[in-house]
């Protein structure tokens, strides 16, 4: 939505700018008066201009901004959230802004494909980007592991008997091969992730 308006109304009277001077004491240099309205017949009184619809409308502007940040999205629908941490701008794919989701500015975002994941106690799984990124005009040897990031589709449980594992994950980008060792904490069997892997080019 933004920003909420807010029509603003002028102050209609008789006579709009006369004034009656009230003399409070005079002398041969100078003279002290009391200014104060004499518009005759007021029809509207309008809005004034004073601290609270000053700070009415800062409220307005911030209220507007906070909304619009926090409905970004890619064309995927993929929603994002306007972050800086340790110092630098950029993005986070979670509305708690963790430290885990959040990816620095350095360009555009390229959407690499889904990836599903599958985690017996240890697995390791490779992908293949490089064409992807090279069909984009990018040199894949031109980025490093710090310019990928993943969003998380959706996870299920082949078989177990607790729901709460923790999944772990380590992994290393070479010219755009992605290989990832991951596994969990729990008593999981199988754990099957999906999820969207992002380039920051």
């Amino acid at each position: 939505m933004g920003v909420e308006k807010k029509t603003w109304v002028d102050r209609l009277s008789e006579f709009a700018g006369r004034r009656l001077l009230t003399i409070i004491s005079k002398s041969d240099s100078q003279m002290v008066v009391d200014v104060s309205r004499a518009e005759g017949n007021v029809s509207r009184a309008g809005d004034a201009f004073s601290s609270y619809n000053m700070n009415d409308l800062e409220q307005r502007i911030a209220d507007g901004f906070e909304e619009v940040n926090n409905d970004l999205m890619f064309p995927d629908g993929t929603r994002f959230y306007p972050d800086k941490q340790n110092g630098k701008y950029g993005f986070n794919t979670s509305p708690t802004r963790g430290a885990d989701t959040f990816s620095p500015f350095k360009g555009t975002v390229l959407y690499l494909g889904t990836v599903d994941w599958t985690h017996y106690l240890s697995k390791t799984n490779t992908y293949n980007f490089s064409q992807v990124i090279r069909d984009a005009g990018l040199d894949p040897n031109d980025y490093t592991a710090d310019d990928i990031f993943f969003r998380p589709k959706s996870t299920s449980y082949k078989s177990y008997t607790n729901s709460n594992a923790t999944l772990t994950r380590e992994y290393t980008y070479s010219n755009g091969v992605i290989t990832t060792t991951a596994g969990y904490v729990g008593d999981m069997w199988v754990l099957n992730v999906t999820d969207l892997c992002y380039l920051v080019v």
